[in-house]
């Protein structure tokens, strides 16, 4: 005010305020010469009546400066004052001056006499009978209100005599104007009240809690608890803010300097606090049971209102506190009670008591000592948690009547928006309160409470009282509420779904940093984006699903469209979490997640493009992003797809460049995978059930679904890379594809790698050399997949195996084969099935590897192994490797006897070791199978080699003999004793009168031959493989010729006649039903083994006597037989004549024309008047000649009708021999008429001969009708 002007020229700015403070008085007090009235004197309403106070207190301002710029300058507005306060035309009047001298008292700017003089004059206004005016009454109670929150002249002047008003007398009047509220109205709205009536009732509050602060500390406690009962009647929102400005004012000590805690204040405040939290019921216990009775309702609405007083209360008196600096005057003891209580109230109904609470949070925050303030956190935070409610899946709800009535009568009544309202208030409570956890600054959930919000309750009284909707907390305390150390961690929270708490954020960076938007946050704040970014990434993971969500959708507004040096330092942290919240359980955060991840793929390629970025960013990038790729798609099958995206666009950018060519080895087999990964998994589902119903169908779908892998995307960036591979990549990448063709899941991805390495050996020969370790290696793997069981496969494997054969040398390919192929299936020497399976797929395999390697590449001994392999499964007892193998046999050898002549000593050596190997028992039986057809093929060679010297076939059959003396009797081992008999009679076969091949003699001859145990066989096992061993000893015996006399093979009929009859004779004595017939199971029935057995039998004893001789030229001849020896023949067969089946009456009879015409042939039976009938004396030959006319008139087939015939016609043409008809015939012919023969004579067996056997027999018809019985 002292100053000069600027320019140094005319009044300072001391001029300027005396000319400021004239206006004022003239806009305050009017001009009287004019009747111009100033705003104090205005009439008018509510408007007024505040302008009205307004003034009153700018007057005071004014006289007390003036006063602090002249001492001796009195009140210059004081006879004015006084002049309207005696006015009678009109309230305002009196209102305005009341006001402004009560302002003028308490600047202390009057002497004491007239202090005195003019306080009585205004306490006067307040006698009974004075005055009935509300406006003047309101007017004179906030003025003495006003004076009496620095002087105490109110209880002075009323204890002076002149004054005919007490003490008691002012607080009734004072009292009474409550009346009109605890009566009945219970609030003091002004729709009820008026406006002046309201002010009335509040200023006289005001008045009496300010007059208590003068009084002792008795009195003044009966005027707080008159108080509290006035508003316990009187539960409004303004009325509780009046009575709470009231309530503050009476516990505070107006002798106490500004900030100052007096004793006295100390007490009192300590007192109300602990009255107030009764009220809050801080100390009851929270769970309270539903009321039933009225009075329990009663008594349960009583504490409801008394809570909503004490928190409402609660909140004033520590506003008080903290506007007037008396922190200290807030003990310690009372921190927690009053924080449970403003918490436990947060979560009440009342919006307005919640709205105290929360403000009532932040007050005792700031009136905390900063070393109580972290306790006071920790107290805080329990208490929110315990207004959660806690969803447990373990913890069940019951389920009872009474509970579902209260829910369908909640049900009922519609949403409860109060409680609604309070849940988001808990919900933003637990929010905040998780929002400063993760900030790991629990002061930052005050700062976020404290921010200005929208009020309903923005009254003068209650903005006065409380201010709801302005922050509370000093500006001095924001660097502890929000240090800028949290300013990057503040960034996802600008996108948190919970509305509330986004705007208490974006508040609070208003307030304390003035950035109201990310996009601000982290412009202006350049210098913090790493540790915004850091901070993200951190959010990105964290546990509440609310903060991952907001971080989703921070991280697409702050990492979009960088490059390579603004996120090299965070982009394999972003880019893990981000794979993790794919997989992420929570739906809210699934639902945001799509989009973030568009945002990366996008990111990732735009990182990777040289058109958007500089080269040597891109090159670092990829650096990175290649094993970051590759190491998700590992870890993370649900990321694969995407990865694979990524890869292949990744590739499409860096076609034409050599960006990838480091990493070529890592790129492909991820792509192979790829293959099959991304087919659609539909297909799978409907190949399986198009197999099941048509396997060619299958085999078509399947083709179909390899041919659409090798078009789709990702097999073409597969044939973008080829030309990058070197030789060093294929080093590398061979084994990694190794490991795709070996154990690849889907069929698509072994195609793949087979058809990479195709296109390898094409394009980039020079990365595969020739007998390298890349080529062997790849060579070995595919020799496995031509074994796999998809025919796709095999076939593609087939390719790359011919393509990788022409970079390997012959002799590798040799080894290859061998051990991979045609050594594999020792594996599988003890279960049948798989060994068979894996047969079929390796004659697949030879078959392709034959067709389509070159010849040149195929050494000699490889041919002679296959060769010799194909030959012996030819003959296998499958027939899906039977026909497997037949392809590959003829593919080797044009011709089998060709074939047999050139490999023959490599099928004796793999059969020779089947038998020593395998330990499966139909493995033995195929082999043998195959011995005896290579017996047969070797037997035809011409010229004819000595076998018995040949070391392979020697082998061979030492190995058969082996197996024979070795192997139990089982079903099926007459096949191994006959290919014993096969192989040794190539061997040793001799014709008559030629030298033995070995030249040894016959005792050690018959056992290198194992004649012992061919023997042995013809009478051990079935009927079947009993008849397989005598076959076998009739070929051996008939290629060696070391013919056994007569005895032998009666010896083994006999034997086997015995055994059928064995068990003719079991059958005939099973159970069945009366009348039944007895089975034909052996003799009888048709190609039975019984009477395959008995043929067999009797074939080898008439072979036998085919090799007796008049003259004994060679050792194997042998004498005359004896006429016993062929009674007993001939009887042997006519017995199995009658009782056998027609093929075994066709043998026999063919076996009689073979013997018969052995014996005219060698003069047998014809020396002297021997002769064949006389051998078999009169009875055998009728029962011969029957036998022959029997089966000459069989009407069941003319193959027998016919031989029988020429037997007889023979017989009829040998003189030696024409006895045996002749002597049955005469029999016939002298048999009575009426004696029941069987034979016939010779008219009536000629003329039963059908026609058409007639015809074809004529020859023999002839010689018969010659004949003289």
């Amino acid at each position: 005010a002292n100053a000069p002007s600027k320019d140094g020229a005319g009044p300072g700015f001391g001029g300027l305020l005396e000319d400021i403070t004239n206006r004022a008085e003239l806009m305050l007090f009017g001009r009287q010469a004019s009747d111009t009235f100033g705003a104090l004197f205005r009439e008018g309403g509510s408007v007024a009546g505040r302008c009205r106070r307004l003034g009153a207190r700018v007057a005071g301002e004014l006289a007390q400066r003036r006063l602090e710029l002249d001492s001796s300058a009195g009140p210059l507005w004081l006879p004015a004052l006084e002049q309207n306060l005696a006015a009678s035309a009109g309230e305002a009047r009196q209102s305005g001056a009341s006001l402004a001298i009560c302002e003028l008292l308490r600047a202390e700017v009057c002497s004491e006499a007239e202090t005195k003089q003019l306080c009585k004059q205004i306490v006067a206004l307040l006698m009974p009978g004075k005055t009935e005016s509300s406006e003047l009454l309101a007017a004179v109670c906030d003025g003495l209100r006003r004076v009496s929150e620095r002087r105490n002249l109110v209880w002075k002047v009323l204890g002076e005599a002149d004054l005919a008003f007490s003490r008691e007398q002012l607080l009734d009047r004072l009292y009474g104007f409550s009346k009109l509220v605890t009566d009945g109205l219970g609030d003091t709205k002004e729709a009820e009240l008026g406006a002046t009536s309201r002010d009335l009732i509040h200023a006289s509050w005001r008045l009496l809690g300010q007059l208590a602060a003068w009084e002792a500390e008795d009195s003044s406690m009966d005027c707080v608890e008159k108080l509290i009962a006035i508003g316990l009647k009187s539960t409004g929102e303004e009325a509780l803010g009046a009575l709470g400005l009231a309530l503050s004012a009476g516990s505070s000590d107006p002798t106490a300097a500004a900030g100052e805690a007096t004793p006295a204040a100390t007490v009192r405040t300590s007192k109300l606090i602990h009255r107030l939290l009764e009220l809050a019921g801080a100390h009851e216990e929270e769970g309270r049971n539903i009321p039933t009775s009225d009075a329990a309702k009663a008594e349960m609405a009583a504490k409801e209102r008394a809570q909503r007083c004490g928190i409402v209360w609660l909140t004033i008196l520590l506003r008080r506190m903290l506007r007037s600096g008396s922190q200290a005057s807030l003990p310690a003891e009372y921190v927690d009670p009053i924080c449970r209580s403003f918490v436990r109230a947060a979560a009440g109904l009342s919006i307005f008591v919640a709205d105290c609470s929360l403000k009532g949070m932040c007050l005792i925050f700031a009136l905390t000592p900063p070393d109580g303030r972290t306790e006071l956190m920790k107290t805080m935070f329990a208490s929110i948690s315990n207004r959660t409610v806690v969803s447990n899946m373990f913890v069940g709800t019951p389920d009872t009547a009474t509970r579902k009535e209260m829910q369908d009568g909640k049900d009922a009544g519609g949403p409860n928006s109060l409680k609604i309202t309070a849940k988001e208030r808990v919900d933003l409570l637990k929010d905040l309160m998780f929002l400063s956890r993760e900030m790991s600054h629990p002061p930052l959930f005050i700062g976020l409470l404290d921010q200005p919000v929208g009020s309903i309750w923005t009254g003068e009284i209650l903005r006065e009282a409380l201010d709801l909707q302005m922050p509370s907390i000093p500006d001095e305390l924001h660097p502890q509420l929000c240090p800028k150390v949290l300013r990057p961690k503040l960034y996802p929270f600008f996108f948190h779904s919970n509305g509330p708490l986004r705007q208490a954020v974006v508040a609070l960076t208003a307030s304390y940093f003035s950035v109201e938007s990310p996009q601000q946050l982290a412009t202006k704040f350049s210098e913090e984006w790493p540790q915004i970014a850091r901070n993200l990434v951190a959010a990105l993971g964290s546990g509440r699903v609310a903060t991952r969500e907001a971080a989703v959708h921070a991280a697409q507004a702050l990492f979009r469209g960088k490059v390579w040096s603004d996120i090299n330092f965070i982009f394999e942290d972003l880019w893990s979490i981000a794979i993790r919240l794919m997989d992420d359980m929570e739906e809210r955060v699934q639902a945001v997640v799509k989009p973030f991840m568009r945002m990366m793929r996008n990111l990732t390629l735009r990182l990777c493009d040289t058109k958007l970025s500089n080269t040597t960013d891109v090159e670092a990038a990829i650096k990175t992003l290649i094993p970051l790729l590759l190491t998700t798609c590992e870890r993370y099958t649900h990321a694969q797809p995407l990865c694979f995206d990524i890869i292949r666009e990744m590739i499409k950018l860096a076609h034409n460049t050599n960006l990838l060519s480091a990493y070529v080895q890592d790129l492909i087999p991820p792509l192979l995978v790829s293959l099959s990964m991304m087919e659609n998994t539909a297909l799978q589902y409907w190949q399986f059930h198009i197999e099941a119903a048509d396997a060619s169908k299958g085999r078509e779908l399947e083709a179909a679904r390899v041919s659409n892998s090798r078009d789709s995307e990702s097999m073409k960036l597969i044939r973008q890379l080829v030309p990058l591979v070197t030789e060093e990549n294929a080093a590398a990448l061979a084994p990694r594809t190794r490991d795709s063709l070996a154990r690849g899941v889907g069929a698509n991805t072994r195609v793949g790698a087979c058809d990479l390495w195709i296109a390898i050996c094409a394009e980039r020969p020079s990365a595969v050399p020739t007998g390298g370790q890349v080529a062997t290696s790849m060579l070995r793997c595919c020799a496995g997949a031509l074994l796999d069981q998809n025919r796709e496969v095999r076939n593609a494997a087939a390719s790359c195996f011919a393509s990788l054969a022409r970079r390997n040398t012959p002799q590798e390919l040799t080894r290859v084969v061998s051990e991979r192929l045609l050594q594999k299936d020792a594996e599988f020497r003890t279960d049948d099935a798989q060994r068979n399976a894996f047969r079929v797929s390796l004659a697949r395999a030879l078959w392709e590897v034959c067709r389509r390697c070159d010849d040149g590449a195929l050494e000699p001994e490889l041919k002679a192994s296959i060769a010799a392999k194909a030959f012996g499964l030819r003959w296998s007892s499958d027939q899906e490797v039977k026909t497997g193998w037949e392809p590959l046999w003829s593919e080797l050898c044009p011709t089998t006897s060709g074939g047999v002549e050139r490999h023959h000593k490599a099928i004796c050596k793999e059969l020779a070791s089947a038998f020593e190997e395998n330990i499966s028992r139909a493995e033995k039986m195929t082999s043998a199978k195959a011995v005896s057809a290579l017996a047969a093929l070797l037997d035809k060679q011409q010229p004819r080699p000595n076998w018995a010297t040949d070391a392979a076939v020697g082998e061979l059959q030492n190995a058969v003999r082996q197996a024979v003396q070795n192997l139990p009797v089982f079903e099926g081992s007459g096949l191994l004793v006959r290919a014993l008999a096969d192989i040794g009679a190539t061997m040793h076969r001799r014709k008559r009168n030629e030298p033995a091949p070995g030249g040894t003699s016959s005792t050690s001859l018959e056992e290198s031959l194992g004649f012992p145990l061919i023997k042995g066989f013809s009478a051990k096992g079935s009927l079947t493989d009993r008849a397989a061993a005598i076959r076998a000893l009739q070929e051996v015996t008939t290629a060696t010729r070391l013919w056994q006399p007569l005895e032998e093979p009666a010896s083994l009929y006999a034997a086997a006649a015995a055994r059928v009859d064995e068990l003719q004779k079991e059958v005939e004595n099973e159970k069945r039903e009366p009348g039944e017939a007895v089975p034909k199971r052996h003799r009888g029935k048709g190609s039975s083994p019984a009477e395959e057995l008995l043929s067999a039998c009797l074939d080898f004893w008439g072979l036998t006597f085919e090799q007796c001789r008049l003259e004994e030229d060679d050792d194997g001849d042998l004498s005359h037989p004896e006429d016993d020896e062929l009674k007993a023949f001939m009887k042997a067969c006519l017995d199995e004549f009658s009782s056998g089946s027609l093929t075994f009456r066709l043998d026999i009879v063919r076996l009689w024309k073979h013997l018969f015409a052995h014996f005219a042939e060698e003069k047998l039976f014809t020396q002297g008047d021997a002769s064949v009938g006389k051998a078999l004396g009169e009875d055998m030959c009728k029962t011969l000649v029957t036998a022959i006319q029997d089966a000459s008139l069989d009407a069941r087939s003319e193959r027998l009708r016919r031989p029988a015939l020429e037997l007889a016609g023979a017989l009829s043409k040998r003189e030696k021999q024409r006895e045996v008809l002749e002597t049955a015939l005469a029999a016939a012919a002298a048999a009575p008429p009426s004696a029941q023969v069987t034979l016939m004579t010779l008219e009536k067996w000629i003329d039963k001969v059908d026609d058409a056997t007639a015809e074809i027999c004529s020859e023999q018809l002839s010689a018969l009708r010659a004949l003289k019985p």
